[in-house]
């Protein structure tokens, strides 16, 4: 067996390590869009549903059509759910991207070049695969999707409740002093 010189073993390591780097990232990546892919979904399957699909879950003893139900009963904290988690997943996307753009052009500085190419390319894939694909789909399937994803944006509600009570505050502050004005 022939043994590699030393600085070609700690090249061949680190060309291993960023490797994984690399698919760790990319990864990640794609892991984040399908999850605003689903907040997107669900945006539009709660907010989509018309009364007789209400009318369906209340008359259902089903425990998914209990959280559509539940969910629906305080639609602002449910948005303002959706919106903080939609936020913090698509702030993700762009922090990965931009560290990953980072790495392979071997620089820190931000420079215009990197910061457009990322800003091109995570606006567009944000925007097709996890804004207009799935919006179109919850359109369609809105109440199967709401059960699906009830149960969860119940859990996410309860973690997200004191970011959007604070939020929820703030906004209806705004809209007094919006109404004082109109007066």
């Amino acid at each position: 067996m022939i043994e590699e010189p030393p600085s070609q073993f700690l090249a061949n390591v680190m060309a291993f390590e960023l490797n994984w780097f690399y698919i760790l990232g990319f990864s990640s990546i794609i892991i984040l869009l399908i999850v605003s892919a689903i907040i997107s979904a669900s945006e539009v399957s709660f907010f989509s549903l018309k009364a007789e699909h209400l009318d369906e879950c209340r008359n259902s003893e089903d425990s998914s059509d209990k959280s559509v139900l539940e969910l629906l009963k305080k639609p602002r904290l449910l948005l303002a759910t959706v919106l903080i988690c939609h936020d913090f997943v698509n702030v993700g996307v762009v922090t990965i991207s931009t560290f990953l753009m980072w790495e392979m052009t071997h620089t820190r500085k931000p420079a215009e070049t990197i910061v457009g190419i990322v800003t091109f390319i995570v606006t567009f894939a944000l925007t097709f695969f996890s804004e207009i694909i799935p919006k179109v789909y919850a359109t369609q399937h809105n109440l199967s999707f709401a059960r699906k994803v009830g149960s969860v944006w119940k859990v996410l509600s309860n973690i997200c409740r004191p970011l959007s009570w604070l939020l929820l505050g703030m906004s209806q502050l705004v809209e007094r002093r919006i109404e004082k004005k109109r007066l």
